[in-house]
């Protein structure tokens, strides 16, 4: 297996042109306007009420795939690398917090436009999954829903300073909940995430955050 690279340098590296890069990945399944879609997108993911989950969280999480892909390009197929790339963009456009729905939300949303541009229905159906596969504790047989997955969370594994500004980002978010039951929910999802076996599915992700990430559980659990 190739060794991973340096995750905290991928985690902050700047990334050039996000909508250019949407455009691209677009037209790889379809010419229909891909600016006005990623302009669609934008206002989603800037919302004012967004402060984690916004298109830098989008971009961390494709920069983990690009991580991911370049030391095991063949781990997926070509399309399912794809997939895996139009999914992150997508997974978390619709983000209303406290919700239980924005997942499922999120695929209609990329269904809807997917559908209209005529995308091939099977590759409609295979991004429509790996979304949905991001809700949290969902089963994950499959690599690419383990891929997709492991790219949401790995901001768990960052450096502290940056797993730390995610949470103030998050809590900002959810504003309008309690202290106390904000902090007995976020016990809850990290307790869950840390009595597992591995936090991250994919070997490839245990060996760049799992080490990391427990230590930022533990610290963030000690500090509830």
């Amino acid at each position: 297996m190739a060794l991973p690279d340096q995750p905290i340098a991928a985690a902050v590296a700047p990334q050039t042109d996000p909508g250019a890069r949407f455009q691209r990945a677009w037209a790889r399944v379809h010419d229909h306007d891909p600016a006005a879609i990623y302009r669609v997108l934008a206002r989603f993911y800037g919302q004012p009420h967004r402060h984690y989950h916004t298109l830098a969280h989008v971009e961390d999480c494709l920069r983990e795939a690009d991580a991911f892909r370049a030391a095991e390009p063949t781990f997926l197929s070509e399309e399912m690398w794809h997939a895996v790339e139009l999914a992150l963009w997508f997974h978390d456009v619709i983000h209303q917090p406290g919700a239980d729905d924005n997942e499922e939300r999120s695929a209609d949303v990329f269904d809807a436009i997917a559908s209209a541009a005529m995308v091939p229905p099977p590759f409609i159906a295979a991004v429509r999954r790996l979304i949905l596969a991001t809700k949290i504790d969902t089963p994950s047989p499959t690599a690419e829903e383990q891929v997709i997955i492991d790219c949401d969370l790995a901001s768990l594994g960052y450096a502290p300073a940056i797993f730390r500004r995610s949470g103030i980002a998050i809590r900002k978010e959810y504003g309008f909940v309690p202290d106390r039951e904000f902090a007995e929910t976020r016990r809850t999802t990290f307790l869950r995430l840390s009595e597992r076996p591995g936090i991250f599915r994919t070997e490839f992700m245990r060996l760049r955050y799992e080490r990391q990430a427990r230590v930022n559980l533990t610290a963030a659990l000690e500090g509830l």
